[in-house]
């Protein structure tokens, strides 16, 4: 199970993934949710500076 220090959390609407940011670091590290326990899955997304806001955006259905 992980234990989670950041600045700011995003959950994705599977409700099984969470996106931490973490300044310190310079990274936006992604979380799995299951059976209630959190789980680092070990991917992280490098960014040049310090992310100080984090959004995610819903993908529109193809037609």
């Amino acid at each position: 199970m992980a234990e989670v220090e950041g600045q700011a959390a995003r959950r994705r609407r599977d409700g099984k993934t969470v996106l931490v940011q973490n300044m310190p670091d310079r990274n936006i590290a992604a979380f799995r949710c299951d059976d209630g326990r959190l789980w680092d899955t070990g991917q992280r997304i490098a960014v040049n500076c310090g992310p100080d806001a984090i959004r995610t955006a819903e993908v529109p259905p193809r037609r």
